[in-house]
């Protein structure tokens, strides 16, 4: 194995927020010359005397064609960085090859890149979507459905009746899938043909999630909290109040930059959103890996870090506390569920 060791070395590590003109940290950070020390980072690969390195990569000088055979390599990276070039050429003439690794590849990760590589390159066809949902693998039968719904941005609606019957997939990723597609989609009778396969389906996320689709968990009453799980809640406000408010507010509805015109916001509102409101999973992943970047078209100075150092009953005091606060009105989170 290798072991990445990242080096930070830099004289101040800190959110530009706090260390603002006339803040104490500012002054601080004058005062030691902490501001000079940058661009000194290094990143060290720790390896054993026996691993033997691979090939470098030269794929900013390699032709398409070359490219392409690049989606079928063992290292991630390099599959990941040749369907970026790929799509970045825009050159047409691999869609034949792609077209092939997708159909035939042994390899389901090829067929997987090559597939959104079709994509990327707007050389998708309803042939090719209709066939790649029924591949034996069900990571390719869910990206069939996803690449799926650029073919009805361009007004062919032809794998309706097959995304239907996808949500009847035995697989539960895929009839998952079905169900965010028909409904991103808006499908006819989509509501009336999965509320059917909601009511009869065996598997814990199509009832779950396609439940929540069907009947939005903002327009649910609250569901009344046992003793236990009152004291999760109890626990996870007393967290929220003494963490989470900080960039937050303890209104759940975010707290402004000071000195920024117009305000900035630290964090994004808790308060009616749709993170919080919707499918659990989705607040549990944030709380455990963090999150960046903008959020619904906003951007906000602050960063979410991960929590995944806490125990699954604290995740879930803090979610079953979010969830139900700010007028917020969804289920608990159980450390089960975490």
């Amino acid at each position: 194995g290798t072991l990445y060791i990242v080096d930070m070395y830099r004289g101040i590590i800190q959110e530009g927020n706090w260390t603002k003109e006339g803040s104490y940290l500012r002054k601080v950070v004058l005062q030691h010359g902490l501001d000079k020390p940058v661009s000194r980072g290094r990143i060290w690969r720790l390896v054993h005397d026996t691993t033997k390195l691979g090939p470098q990569p030269k794929m900013n000088s390699e032709t398409p064609a070359q490219l392409v055979a690049h989606l079928d390599h063992p290292n991630g990276w390099w599959r990941d960085t040749a369907q970026k070039l790929l799509v970045l050429k825009q050159d047409q003439s691999v869609v034949p090859a792609l077209t092939a690794m997708a159909r035939t590849n042994k390899n389901h990760l090829a067929r997987l890149h090559a597939l959104w590589t079709l994509e990327g390159l707007d050389a998708l066809t309803p042939e090719l979507v209709r066939e790649k949902l029924k591949d034996q693998h069900p990571q390719i039968r869910v990206a069939a459905l996803r690449v799926g719904e650029s073919l009805f941005k361009k007004g062919d609606a032809s794998i309706a009746a097959d995304v239907q019957t996808a949500a009847k997939d035995p697989d539960g990723a895929v009839a998952l899938q079905a169900l965010l597609t028909a409904k991103f989609l808006n499908l006819p009778d989509w509501r009336k043909s999965f509320g059917e396969l909601v009511s009869t389906s065996t598997l814990r996320g199509v009832k779950e999630l396609g439940g929540q689709i069907l009947n939005p968990v903002a327009q649910a009453p609250a569901p009344a909290m046992t003793a236990e799980e009152q004291v999760l809640f109890k626990s996870g406000e007393s967290t929220f109040q003494t963490l989470c408010a900080t960039c937050h507010g303890m209104d759940g509805k975010g707290l402004p930059m000071a000195g920024t015109t117009p305000p900035a916001m630290l964090a994004p509102p808790l308060a009616g959103s749709k993170t919080v409101l919707g499918w659990r999973d989705g607040s549990v992943h944030v709380l455990l890996q963090g999150l960046s970047g903008d959020i619904d078209g906003k951007k906000y100075e602050g960063q979410m870090i991960p929590m995944a150092t806490n125990d699954d009953a604290w995740i879930a005091g803090v979610l079953t506390y979010v969830r139900n606060s700010f007028g917020n009105r969804a289920g608990v989170v159980t450390a089960k569920d975490v």
